[in-house]
């Protein structure tokens, strides 16, 4: 080409190789990208962060008796979200009270609780 000054030129929007020895002249990398991981730097997580959170109902006598349901929500219960969630449920005669492991509370119609509930 033009004195190997340039190593890729383009021709009506497409991009076409040069001269391949200009390519094989570029300049490597240097040492702090090159770099090895020391397995001494990896940090071993303690087992008490490994383990999983016990599942447990809301700790209020109300929900000794509440059982685990996994529901699909749309917008009736913001206070949980919305999506396949697993909640504690308490049913009674016309409500059904909701908690979700991270603290989240709602109340929704009987009616409505039995169309949302998977299992």
């Amino acid at each position: 080409m033009h004195d190997n000054v340039s190593v890729f030129k383009m021709t009506k929007n497409i991009l076409t190789y040069g001269d391949i020895d200009q390519m094989q002249k570029l300049p490597s990398l240097p040492d702090f990208l090159n770099r090895k991981i020391n397995p001494v730097n990896v940090i071993e997580l303690p087992r008490s962060a490994k383990r999983k959170k016990k599942v447990t109902p809301p700790k209020a006598k109300k929900w000794n008796n509440a059982v685990r349901v996994q529901l699909v929500l749309a917008d009736q219960a913001p206070a949980i979200g919305s999506g396949y969630r697993t909640v504690w449920a308490k049913v009674g005669n016309v409500w059904a009270h909701l908690a979700d492991d991270y603290g989240g509370r709602a109340k929704i119609s009987i009616s409505n609780f039995n169309k949302l509930k998977l299992i």
